[in-house]
C-alpha cells in the first residue's frame, strides 16, 4: 500500500505542531540541553585548567559557533548551548 506524500507531509505538519505546543516535549528537550551544557562547561573547564586550551581560543570558538547555518533548528540548539556554557562559567 502506497502512502500519499499529501497525507504525509500534513502528518508531519501536525505532529510538528503537536510538538511545538507540548510542554513536556519542551520541558525535556530543554533538560536536556542543560545536561549537556553542564557537561560540556565541565570539560572546557578542564582543558582551560590543565592549559590545553588558551581561555581565548575558546571563546573565540564558541562566538564561530553562532553564525547562521541556514538551519534555524540547529542553529537554535547551538546557541541555547553556548549561552548555557557561558553562563555556567560565569556561575562556577
Amino acid at each position: 500500500m502506497a502512502s500519499n506524500p499529501r497525507q504525509t507531509d500534513s502528518a508531519q505538519a501536525q505532529f510538528e505542531e503537536l510538538l511545538k505546543r507540548s510542554d513536556f516535549f519542551h520541558s525535556a528537550m530543554t533538560s536536556q540541553r542543560n545536561a549537556i551544557a553542564d557537561l560540556m562547561t565541565v570539560f572546557m573547564k578542564l582543558l582551560v585548567e590543565s592549559a590545553v586550551v588558551d581561555p581565548a581560543v575558546l571563546i573565540a570558538k564558541l562566538k564561530l559557533l553562532e553564525a547562521d547555518t541556514g538551519h534555524p533548528s540547529d542553529d537554535s540548539t547551538r546557541r541555547y548551548l553556548i549561552a548555557q556554557i557561558r553562563e555556567n562559567i560565569q556561575t562556577t
